[in-house]
Parts: C-alpha cells; sequence; structure tokens
C-alpha cells in the first residue's frame, strides 16, 4: 500500500462510538486476523497492541505494530492495518473537550496532553502521528487501565470521575514511554502558552481578549506577539479564541439547561444575535438546532458536526 495514495475508505464517525457527556470514553477489545483498510474518525484514537504483529501504514509510510505499539491518531488522519498475524489490542475513543476540560496547567503537564490540545486547536502545529514502544511496568499498567475502563463503560451510570483517572494514568504511561516514531512538533515558546493561558482566564470572566494589553504584560507590541503566534501555531491568537470560545458554548449547550442568551452573555458575546451568527458560521447550525440535534448524545457532537461523514461507520484501529 502506497502512503502516498493514502485514502480513506470509510469513516469511524460519532454515529458508531457514542461519545457523549455520560459516555465520554470508548474502551473496545480488538481481535484481528485480517487487515483493516484506510479510514479515519470523528475522534482520537488510542490503539495498543497487546499481542501479534501487523503493520501500520500512515502518511508517513509503514512501521510494524508488535506487542507494546501504541498510536495516537488525531481526528481527519487516516491509517490503516496490513499483514496482519493475530494482532489483539484495545481501541479506545475520548473527548477531548471533556478530557482537556481545564488546560491550565498543561505547560508542566506530560508531552501527550499538551500534544492532544494542540491538535485539537493548531494542527499544523503537531501534525505527526506519535507511535510509541510500550514495555515493562508502563506497558502492563496500561492494559490495567484499559481493562478497567472497558468494565467501566459497560455499567449504565459510568463514574467520570473514575474513566477521567484511568484515561489520565494511561496518558501518563504513554508519556513515558519509547517515541519511535512521530515525536509531535510542539510549541514550546513561552508567549504561545502565556496567551492560551491569558485568554482562557478572559473566557472564564466573560471576557474579550484584548491583544494590545496581552502583548504589553509580555514586554512585546502586539503585531510581534501576533506573528510569534501564528508561526508556532498556524493560527493567529484571536481565531484560538473564537474557536476555543465556541467549544465552550457547545459544551455548555449540551451539558446544561442553559439559554442561549445566557451562554452567550457570560462568554462575552455582544448579543444573542452575535453569537447564534458566530455558531453557526463555525458549526453550520444555529445553537438552539445544535442542541435540538445533538442535546442526546453529549457534547462530543463538536467534531461530529463540523465535519463531513465519509462512507460507511466501522470501528476500525
Amino acid at each position: 500500500m502506497s502512503a502516498a495514495v493514502l485514502q480513506p475508505r470509510h469513516r469511524v464517525t460519532q454515529a458508531t462510538v457514542r461519545l457523549s457527556g455520560r459516555q465520554p470514553v470508548r474502551v473496545q477489545p480488538v481481535r484481528l486476523s485480517r487487515g483493516v483498510e484506510p479510514h479515519d474518525h470523528d475522534f482520537f484514537e488510542l490503539f495498543v497492541v497487546v499481542s501479534g504483529k501487523g503493520g501500520h501504514h500512515t502518511a508517513r509510510g509503514c512501521r510494524p505494530l508488535l506487542e507494546g505499539s501504541a498510536t495516537l491518531i488525531a481526528p481527519d488522519e487516516t491509517h490503516a492495518i496490513e499483514t496482519v498475524d493475530g494482532l489483539v489490542g484495545f481501541n479506545l475513543y475520548f473527548l477531548t473537550e471533556w478530557l482537556l476540560d481545564d488546560i491550565g496547567g498543561l505547560p508542566g503537564m506530560e508531552w501527550i496532553f499538551r500534544y492532544i490540545f494542540l491538535r485539537s486547536h493548531f494542527p499544523a502545529a503537531a501534525a505527526a502521528i506519535p507511535e510509541l514502544a510500550l514495555s515493562g511496568r508502563g506497558f502492563a499498567g496500561v492494559q490495567r487501565e484499559l481493562e478497567e475502563l472497558a468494565a467501566e463503560t459497560e455499567k449504565t451510570a459510568p463514574s467520570r470521575g473514575f474513566l477521567k483517572a484511568c484515561l489520565a494514568k494511561v496518558l501518563v504511561w504513554l508519556s513515558r514511554s519509547e517515541v519511535v516514531a512521530g515525536l509531535p512538533l510542539t510549541p514550546e515558546r513561552t508567549e504561545v502558552w502565556q496567551v492560551v493561558e491569558a485568554m482562557e482566564a478572559r473566557l472564564a470572566a466573560g471576557e474579550s481578549p484584548d491583544a494590545a494589553a496581552l502583548a504589553a504584560g509580555l514586554g512585546v507590541s502586539r503585531d510581534h506577539l501576533a506573528r510569534i503566534f501564528r508561526r508556532e501555531t498556524g493560527r493567529s491568537p484571536m481565531a484560538y479564541f473564537q474557536q476555543r470560545r465556541i467549544q465552550i458554548a457547545a459544551r455548555r449547550l449540551l451539558e446544561t439547561r442553559q439559554s442561549a442568551t445566557d451562554i452567550a452573555h457570560e462568554l462575552g458575546f455582544a448579543d444573542s444575535a452575535h453569537f447564534s451568527h458566530a455558531f453557526h458560521r463555525r458549526l453550520g447550525l444555529s445553537p438552539r438546532d445544535y442542541r435540538k440535534r445533538f442535546g442526546g448524545t453529549g457534547f462530543g457532537a463538536v467534531e461530529h458536526c463540523r465535519r463531513r461523514e465519509r462512507g460507511t461507520d466501522v470501528i476500525g484501529s
């Protein structure tokens, strides 16, 4: 299979995975007797190999899948599995908004948490698919937590605190494992994280960002800060702020009974009409229609809404 022509033949979507505020994580045991055709996803997918072997195809080429192999695939990235020989493992899907609902401590956290955040908001800054090799205590720890997650998600009302604790431990173990390919490119400039944290504080206070004040606080000009941010992330500071604000608004529409007017006011929109226009421009639905369409499925609908589904829904690695 040529990496140059790796095109998705189906997509793993929200309709199949069914992530929600009640079920923000899904873990599925996988047993493969044959390959999996090229596909992509609405969500992040973690694939961990427990035993057996195969070949993992991405846009970079093909790498072996062996016992302890772990791969984190971001939304919209295409991959495939071939030359399978008794491959056994786990698929894990999760909601990024739920995992990283509080991003204040990201700069000091393990690289994989920063990668997930950056890949969600700034795809150009972290485009590589991390491929990892687990061994020893790390391999055993990841298997144990995945089994706990699989059991908990089978419950009618799983504990979201328990789910988040297990997933966090999985990600910490992965951060400590060997990176065999796709070391993520993440902006480590202090200014980028300071802007992200300052904007998060503004959002929490229901205020709009003040680019001039942000730049002055960092001792640089407004234009210089904008250039740094765009070079490191591929987006302007204001484009990031608007994306983050709509993401938070969408989550509130699905997790709370707040009116669109109240959400608009709390997040600093000029009025409900401004909020509705901005929301529709980014997600293709009005706030009311969005809540009506996805309110029963949880806030994972953010990704589902903004991406075009292609082909058949098949859960694959």
